[in-house]
């Protein structure tokens, strides 16, 4: 995603929010903290953004009159303002470098007890899960699938 466009969105999610900080920024838009603060710090000396204070290590933020005008400018042209989008290369990449593993699944089979048919439906999704810690928990008779680094 090009960079002017990452700055559009963190622009156009200000505005969205009113008063908003960097850590709710990256979460909205599925960034990290480092480049969201970055492109804020550029908005800032753009005389964009305003800094109304701090909670902790965290910046509480808003457009200025200038922001507002341009983050307007923005919407207008996409109201889009969630999470940043990847292309489509980039997602097809990332999805084929991930494979489910049969035999760490029926590892957690015998530690969490999880039914049979549930194990068997994660075999068959391809392209969920890489090589990452694996828990399994029964929601509403649907298997949840949580990734933990």
């Amino acid at each position: 995603m090009p960079y002017a466009l990452v700055a559009d969105l963190v622009l156009r999610r200000c505005l969205l929010e009113g008063k908003t900080n960097v850590t709710g920024l990256a979460n909205a838009l599925a960034l990290t903290a480092g480049l969201v603060d970055k492109i804020v710090q550029e908005l800032r000396e753009k005389k964009e953004i305003e800094v109304l204070g701090m909670v902790g290590r965290d910046y509480t933020l808003a457009l200025t009159g200038l922001g507002q005008q341009h983050a307007n400018d923005r919407l207008a042209q996409s109201r889009y303002a969630g999470a940043c989008p990847v292309s489509l290369d980039q997602y097809r990449e990332v999805v084929a470098r991930q494979r489910l593993l049969p035999r760490r699944v029926d590892s957690v089979d015998e530690q969490l007890s999880v039914q049979p048919t549930g194990v068997e439906h994660l075999q068959h999704a391809d392209g969920i899960l890489g090589r990452r810690l694996l828990l399994l928990a029964e929601q509403d008779e649907n298997l949840g699938v949580e990734v933990v680094e």
